[in-house]
């Protein structure tokens, strides 16, 4: 850890500040570089999950609001809106910090943010805020509710985007309370009035459609952070730090600033112009909740200066003055002197192949919506997937089609590697829809939700992938329309043969099972090559596959075609027991005396991944005088036959049914979909996460807990004998081995 009493920031100019400054202050900007020294330094764990937010420039505030409670707030004015860099959809704004709806001094406001969701164009919604004022001699607060299932109320009063640019509100889509306090509250009052006008936000061309890059990230070794501000032991801080490389965007590089000093936070830079560098805005969270951000002075920041720094040989140099950190009403320009250097490792600017991504997402479901957004999924991050499993708790209610409506829009809203070539959706259920009706009134009908869903699954494509919806459903005791349930499945999946009706949990772990399998088969294309001498134009020639070394008749596999030299290519190609992406003609590659030619995507004849090796691949030619194959005993196996697997990326959405119907099921549920995760991620898929064995008798949070039995299937055991089992006792789930 740093030595705080021996690490000192330097001086910064004070821009803007709540409270003047004069001469006299100084005293008071050394002990405030001091706190805040302090907190920086305090970063917890937490700061991992601070949002950033990035400037998308400015709103036609039209307020339908308060007018309500005041007439004057009838008008309109621009205001800065900033779009979370995590959160698709997602924007914040300050309406009240710098606007009075007359000219009148008797208003003064805080500067709250105001969140504003638009994830969904057809039903856009505001967080509850409220915000304090003080007009003549009366303090007051405005409390604000906007009436939809996302702020707690059973109403439907959404907002809708039109033109790609205007979100309207109705009339009475707010409740607004006036009162004394401004304590947060849950409901309006019985004396709350509803905003009477249209309430209306304008943006900028192209902010709404934004989508955010889900990057590929690559590590490409050690470099060096060298701070635009701190010194330590009265020397500038140095930390070693290791450099990720974007494969959508091979300029962008992130790392974590302070990473040899523990702190879990990335900074992200920019190199797509070498003369024009630049770092996105990076934050940090002080251990009092205060965040602290540092903004390079650029117009890609959106600010109105064009201060950039330059990238020489791997070495990325900004001048400090460039950068301005905000905290709170302060914003501070650094001193110069004290320049941002960030070396980076040999090679940096190497290419590097677009490698395959697994990119998830869950949505789960009983009467409320939980969701992970999509994220990029490997063997590094599982845990956090698993996390999220983990925390899911049931609930009743149902919202099963609601569920599976946010999670198509959720599927389309990353941009994703240009190999994609899957897009999926996993639904799980153990039950009729109930409630999703409250959400989309419109449809009237279970049934007629359920066909909506049908068509819209059906005309969804993922960048040019169709959607394949697979539909899992173990029926709970209490479910008795039969027909409602089969119906629910059908609707839910993109072919009948994606409808899944499950009798136990064994065989909802058997279809995931299946699911990963189909998918690994359409997600890895295996690549044959084979080089052989020069051979001779109108012969042919034919490659078996299954080691056949005698006699060529033997062979139930094998690759076929004539030779022309012309264009050194293998024509008339035929393929049997096996097929090829390559087609009837593949033109080889001439290294010296060898000609190597490429199979691409190579399976056997039920469309699986050919399981093949190097030794099972022997050449003959065709000698048409003595109608006989001569075998090329000079085939060089290792040196001239190469098989590669190449991967795709795959984009996956999982609908995960969290009602209270499942009882005892639902623990072994949750570890059958880590599971699930696991597998995605490259594991092995043993039990999710479920680490090791314990004793028959081991320590749960509850010590009173009754313990439930589950075989390795996931069916209840009342009375298990000697054996490994999964245990549940209060919250905490073991493998557990009874001697």
């Amino acid at each position: 850890m740093w030595d705080k009493t021996r690490y000192i920031p330097h001086t910064f100019i004070i821009l803007n500040s709540k409270e003047s400054c004069v001469e006299g202050c100084a005293t008071d900007i050394f002990v405030m570089k001091k706190i805040f020294l302090l907190l920086v330094l305090l970063i917890t764990a937490l700061a991992s999950h601070a949002e950033l937010w990035t400037p998308v420039g400015q709103v036609q505030w039209t307020d339908g609001i308060l007018g309500c409670q005041d007439s004057r707030w009838n008008t309109s004015w621009t205001v800065s809106v900033e779009r979370s860099n995590s959160r698709s959809g997602v924007f914040r704004l300050q309406p009240y910090a710098n606007f009075r709806p007359s000219t009148s001094p008797e208003y003064k406001y805080n500067n709250v943010y105001v969140y504003l969701h638009v994830e969904d164009t057809e039903k856009v919604y505001i967080e509850y805020y409220s915000f304090y004022y003080r007009s003549n001699s009366y303090t007051g607060s405005y409390h604000v509710y906007q009436r939809c299932v996302e702020n707690g109320f059973d109403s439907q009063y959404y907002g809708k985007v039109s033109n790609n640019t205007t979100v309207e509100f109705p009339i009475g889509a707010f409740a607004v309370d006036d009162l004394s306090s401004s304590a947060p509250r849950t409901s309006p009052t019985s004396d709350a009035k509803y905003s009477s006008r249209v309430h209306k936000i304008v943006f900028p061309e192209g902010v709404l459609d934004y989508k955010p890059v889900v990057d590929t990230w690559v590590n490409i070794g050690k470099g060096l952070w060298e701070d635009p501000w701190f010194t330590m032991d009265d020397a500038k801080y140095k930390g070693d730090i290791n450099v990720e490389k974007s494969v959508q965007r091979p300029d962008v590089y992130r790392f974590k600033p302070y990473e040899s000093i523990g702190f879990d936070y990335y900074a992200y830079v920019h190199t797509e112009n070498q003369n024009k560098v630049y770092l996105e805005p990076y934050k940090a969270t002080g251990s009092s909740g205060q965040d602290y951000v540092f903004t390079q002075l650029c117009e890609e920041n959106e600010k109105s200066q064009n201060l950039y720094g330059k990238i020489e040989n791997g070495k990325i140099t900004i001048l400090s003055q460039y950068f301005e950190v905000t905290y709170g009403t302060n914003t501070g320009i650094l001193p110069s002197g004290q320049n941002c250097v960030i070396t980076l490792p040999s090679g940096y600017n190497d290419p590097i192949e677009e490698d395959s991504g697994v990119f998830m997402g869950i949505v789960s479901f009983n009467d409320k919506i939980t969701n992970k957004p999509i994220a990029s999924l490997d063997e590094n991050n599982k845990d956090k997937f698993m996390s999220f499993v983990d925390d899911l708790q049931m609930g009743n209610a149902t919202l099963l089609y609601y569920a599976v409506d946010q999670a198509i829009d959720a599927l389309k809203v990353p941009s994703y590697p240009n190999n994609l070539s899957n897009a999926v959706l996993v639904t799980f259920t153990d039950g009729l829809d109930q409630g999703s009706l409250a959400m989309k009134p419109e449809y009237r009908t279970s049934k007629g939700y359920a066909a909506y869903l049908a068509e819209k699954i059906s005309g969804t494509k993922i960048q040019e992938n169709q959607l394949q919806a697979y539909s899992i459903g173990l029926k709970s005791g209490d479910v008795a329309d039969d027909e409602l349930f089969m119906l629910n499945l059908e609707s839910l999946a993109s072919s009948s043969e994606n409808a899944l009706s499950v009798n136990n949990i064994a065989e909802v772990q058997q279809e995931l099972a299946n699911i990963y399998d189909n998918l690994n088969r359409q997600t890895t294309k295996r690549v044959v090559s084979i080089a052989v001498p020069m051979m001779s134009h109108g012969d042919t020639y034919r490659f078996t596959l299954d080691r056949t070394t005698d006699n060529v008749a033997d062979s139930k596999m094998w690759i076929e075609g004539v030779f022309s030299i012309d264009d050194m290519s293998l024509t008339n190609l035929t393929y049997h027991g096996m097929t090829s992406a390559s087609g009837s003609k593949v033109v080889a590659e001439r290294d010296g005396v060898y000609l190597k030619f490429t199979f691409n995507d190579c399976r056997d004849s039920e469309g699986n991944v050919l399981t093949i090796e190097k030794d099972d691949i022997d050449q003959w030619t065709y000698i048409a005088s003595r109608d006989v194959w001569q075998h090329n005993v000079e085939n060089d196996k290792d040196g001239k036959i190469n098989i590669e697997d190449i991967k795709s990326s795959a984009a996956i959405m999982f609908a995960l049914d969290c009602s209270s119907s499942l009882g005892d099921l639902f623990p072994v549920l949750k570890e059958t979909a880590k599971s699930f995760i696991d597998r995605l991620a490259g594991g092995n898929g043993d039990f999710g996460a479920i680490e090791g064995v314990e004793d028959d008798e081991f320590t749960a949070d509850d010590p009173n807990a009754e313990p439930v039995y589950y075989n390795l299937q996931g069916m209840r055991i009342n009375n298990p004998g000697p054996g490994l089992y999964i245990c549940q006792k209060g919250s905490k789930v073991t493998k557990v081995l009874i001697k």
